[in-house]
């Protein structure tokens, strides 16, 4: 007896090879153009390794960190902070120039430990930028009176923002020769 192989259009269409497409990979290469930088407010820091995580952020995209010092009991910190937030967020002053992100520390959070100590901040309100992951201690600002004037913070904020990640911390070894 001869066995019969019995055709199932089901059977053939399954056997077919299923035509392909072949896929496409898009991916960003040096020649492409950079997106402008924008603005960035952060809530406020309570934890070294918070601060860490943003000054590293910063360092790699190469752009200033704006921080304010402050502490719960401070009345002067509570009327600063939504003026600098204001300036920084809404209005984008530091855009043009490259932009900036902020940040307020809460000294006295639990968990901050001595982040405060560490980058000496004996005054608050105390507003500092880094750059670079450095502190900027050449404008940095305690002086209440500074940190309430519109006008001042405006120049502050696009001086700091056109400084960009250049520049460390006030001078260097050889004035400065390597790193420009």
């Amino acid at each position: 007896m001869r066995s019969r192989i019995i055709q199932s259009p089901l059977l053939h269409s399954l056997l077919k090879p299923l035509p392909t497409t072949p896929s496409i990979h898009l991916r960003a290469f040096a020649t492409t153009k950079p997106r402008p930088a924008k603005n960035r407010v952060f809530d406020p820091v309570r934890s070294p390794a918070e601060f860490q995580t943003l000054l590293l952020l910063h360092t790699t995209r190469s752009a200033p960190l704006l921080t304010l010092w402050t502490a719960s009991w401070c009345r002067t910190c509570a009327e600063i902070e939504p003026l600098i937030r204001s300036l920084i967020e809404l209005e984008h002053y530091g855009l043009e120039q490259g932009g900036v992100g902020y940040v307020p520390i809460e000294l006295d959070s639990p968990t901050i430990g001595d982040v405060g100590t560490t980058y000496s901040i004996k005054s608050m309100p105390t507003l500092l930028a880094f750059s670079r992951g450095e502190p900027q201690w050449d404008t940095r600002v305690t002086d209440p009176k500074m940190l309430e004037d519109r006008d001042f913070l405006i120049k502050w904020i696009e001086e700091e923002a056109r400084r960009g990640g250049k520049g460390g911390a006030g001078g260097g070894l050889f004035g400065g020769l390597f790193g420009r």
